[in-house]
């Protein structure tokens, strides 16, 4: 995994459905910036850096898309720095409705602060943000809350268990999460939880006749 994904064993878990609507409800007492850019790696499942680099070009409104095309970075050596996705390779992504408000929301209220081409902008600049900055405010944010292991490719995990275990085929999560291989996907970021096996367990019964 790249740099920005290494974390404690907490941070590769999924969080339940249970537990990302109760981020949610967290998160209305955010800053908007941060509630935007946290509900938007909930609802897409992009990495930290695809997120930091989001280019207001790249959301499309009218057919609600947004297109994935670079990730951003950082080294000693280099600094912050665009490069291109993991994968190489550009990739769309569907909002959904809620999202797609939720960003027009944000772009209004970022317009009266600075007119910047980033989706998520410095605070006191529109430049793009640090790429850590995700991050470290994650870690606050899940220390306030009592929220065990929140780090921003946690999100991207969830995405993918949900999605799979609610019944979306491998090949799609795969390809939603730029992975070129559906086995990497069912590899990495599969998990189970309590609530999935609940649900399996009631199927099972089901089946059954009870």
């Amino acid at each position: 995994r790249a740099a920005e994904d290494n974390t404690v064993d907490e941070s590769d878990k999924a969080f339940s459905e249970t537990e990302i609507q109760h981020i949610k409800d967290c998160l209305k007492s955010e800053p908007l910036k941060w509630e935007t850019f946290v509900n938007l790696l909930i609802a897409t499942g992009v990495r930290r850096g695809e997120a930091v680099s989001l280019l207001w070009e790249n959301v499309d409104f009218a057919s609600g898309i947004v297109t994935i095309k670079t990730s951003a970075g950082y080294t000693k050596a280099k600094g912050c720095f665009i490069g291109p996705t993991k994968s190489g390779k550009d990739r769309e992504v569907p909002l959904t409705p809620s999202m797609a408000r939720m960003l027009k929301h944000w772009r209004s209220v970022q317009s009266e602060q600075h007119l910047s081409r980033y989706v998520f902008n410095r605070d006191d600049s529109p430049e793009m943000m640090f790429p850590d900055s995700p991050t470290r405010y994650l870690a606050r944010f899940g220390k306030k809350y009592g929220i065990a292991g929140c780090h921003p490719h946690r999100f991207r995990h969830t995405f993918a268990s949900i999605l799979t275990t609610n019944g979306v085929d491998p090949k799609t999560v795969a390809e939603l999460l730029g992975h070129g291989d559906a086995t990497v996907t069912m590899r990495n970021y599969i998990h189970s939880n309590s609530e999935v096996k609940r649900k399996a367990l009631t199927t099972f019964a089901a089946a059954i006749g009870e």
